[in-house]
């Protein structure tokens, strides 16, 4: 069955309010495979939530990323539904072929109203990493974004890197 951690991973990723300052390279988790590692702009914010989950959120709070690792026997399709269920999101239609680090899976879309009532575009990225494990980048952006907003995001998504189990 799905961890409870892993599936509500993204959801909150409107938390980024009140993470602390890093600036670094990230690894998570901090040792062992698989994991992931990204470079994080010195004015982002970075936090653990401490059920499995790495939270990142952009300095202008424009976007924020959820990024889980999790043991998962489900079908990729069945998981993203569950994901977005407990996200209380909407699942788009439709999946696009995704690929990191040599690893493949599918991106879903979804869409949101946040708390506030902000309406938020999703898209989550979920990717076989092996040994059973499921690699999962959510990434949460307003849907009035500006283009530079959104290529600052999309940029960001596509350095982050994932090192496979051996």
């Amino acid at each position: 069955m799905i961890r409870r951690a892993f599936v509500a991973a993204a959801f909150g990723l409107a938390l980024v309010l009140g993470l602390s300052a890093e600036a670094k390279t990230v690894r998570f988790p901090n040792a062992g495979e698989p994991a992931f590692q990204l470079e994080v702009p010195e004015d982002w914010l970075v936090k653990e939530d401490g059920v499995g989950n790495l939270l990142i959120g952009a300095a202008a709070r424009s976007a924020g990323f959820s990024l889980s690792l999790a043991k998962v026997e489900a079908a990729l399709d069945t998981l993203a539904g569950e994901i977005m269920k407990v996200a209380q999101a909407e699942l788009l239609a439709g999946k696009t072929p995704a690929s990191n680090s040599g690893l493949q899976g599918f991106t879903y879309a979804g869409r949101k109203k946040n708390d506030a009532g902000v309406e938020l575009n999703m898209t989550l990225t979920l990717l076989r990493v092996g040994k059973g494990y499921i690699a999962s980048i959510s990434k949460l952006v307003a849907a009035s974004s500006k283009p530079q907003q959104l290529e600052t995001a999309d940029a960001f998504a596509r350095g982050i890197r994932i090192i496979p189990t051996n």
